[in-house]
């Protein structure tokens, strides 16, 4: 059995956010960077350029914003992580901006954030999670790969953004023997290992971060998701979004009678693009619940349908007890491959025992024997 180690996509305070840069153009997902920190005052970012120009373009761009940071090569002996930004680079590496795929992280805890390594369908994300593994920050905090590697012939098969897990919980984009296995070893008997199959004959829900968001929440001893129904912006959209609500009313059917979940239902506009208001970032803690959501409408201020669904979904997670923050920036050069905050990112967190507590029943509900 491997060691234990807590697993979740919601819990625990974000400590550090991670980012990836492949090119010089770095205007727009800086500017979703500047506007995360400006929202996230507490959390240090990582970014990770793929070649020395590209961190030379993030840094010029982080000192003409007035944000500080340190700058460096991710495997020197010790990188500072005391300011605002720690900036690394590779040498002419394969790094793409998908960083959530390529690895699935457990909670900090002794100084060390365990990276479960994964492997997204095109094999664009291997090896990162070990390159990770050579970085030494300053504070103490190190990176370590545990379970199967990516660089092995039996992986674990899946791409980051199909994968959430909180708790007992475990939804799977697809069915994965090797990452099951691994999942029951580490959370025993109980585990729920969910395999949400009905996305598969629909390319537009892909990844389930698109469309599923856990919230780290029970109620009356369910656990509650917040999971999408496509809402058309215009009438030529009326039946791909119908077409795209068949197979998400089937899994909401599931994740009801099967499973006792509860399902609560937010709108995804359907335009030009599909606008994933899942696919947002999470933390849940003892003394707090937040939630940020990209702000497709920066890009579309004269779009007041879209603004109206927008604030729609503000007022849901408002109405489960969170702060919604929402992300203005631009968000148009990833709505083509149907990304959003989740998609960009990947979080290390730090946590207190009180943070696995269901604090209205006084008693742990999210643990490991």
């Amino acid at each position: 059995m491997i060691q234990q180690f807590n697993f979740s996509s919601v819990r625990g305070k974000i400590k550090f956010l991670l980012m990836a840069f492949n090119s010089t153009k770095v205007e727009k997902p800086m500017g979703r960077m500047l506007a995360m920190l400006r929202l996230m005052p507490s959390v240090k970012f990582l970014l990770w350029c793929s070649r020395p120009d590209v961190c030379e373009a993030v840094c010029q761009f982080l000192a003409q914003n007035k944000v500080t940071y340190t700058a460096g090569k991710y495997d020197v002996n010790h990188l500072p992580d005391h300011l605002e930004c720690i900036v690394v680079y590779e040498n002419f590496s394969n790094v793409d901006t998908w960083i959530r795929d390529a690895f699935f992280p457990a909670t900090l805890a002794n100084g060390h954030c365990m990276l479960l390594d994964t492997i997204d369908e095109s094999g664009k994300g291997q090896g990162w999670a070990k390159r990770m593994e050579q970085m030494n920050l300053a504070s103490g905090t190190k990176f370590k790969v545990i379970g199967v590697s990516d660089v092995q012939v039996e992986s674990s098969a899946i791409a980051g953004g199909d994968m959430l897990v909180d708790g007992r919980w475990v939804f799977l984009g697809k069915k994965r023997p090797l990452l099951e296995r691994l999942m029951g070893e580490q959370f025993g008997p109980n585990v729920e290992i969910v395999v949400l199959h009905e996305k598969e004959p629909y390319p537009l829900l892909y990844h389930i971060d698109l469309f599923l968001t856990l919230t780290g929440i029970v109620e009356n001893e369910q656990y509650v998701v917040l999971l999408g129904q496509c809402v058309a912006l215009t009438t030529a959209m009326e039946e791909v979004a119908r077409q795209q609500n068949v197979c998400l009313d089937k899994i909401a059917s599931r994740l009801q009678k099967d499973y006792g979940i509860k399902v609560v239902r937010n709108p995804l506009p359907l335009g030009q693009h599909l606008y994933v208001y899942n696919n947002c970032l999470i933390e849940v803690t003892s003394e707090s619940k937040t939630v940020w959501l990209p702000a497709y409408s920066t890009d579309h201020p004269e779009h007041d349908a879209l603004k109206a669904l927008e604030k729609e979904n503000e007022t849901i997670w408002r109405e489960l007890g969170f702060n919604p923050c929402l992300v203005s920036a631009p968000f148009g050069d990833l709505l083509g491959v149907k990304a959003g905050l989740h998609c960009i990112t990947n979080e290390v967190r730090s946590y207190s025992l009180e943070d696995f507590f269901d604090n209205k029943r006084s008693k742990i509900w999210y643990t490991h024997s």
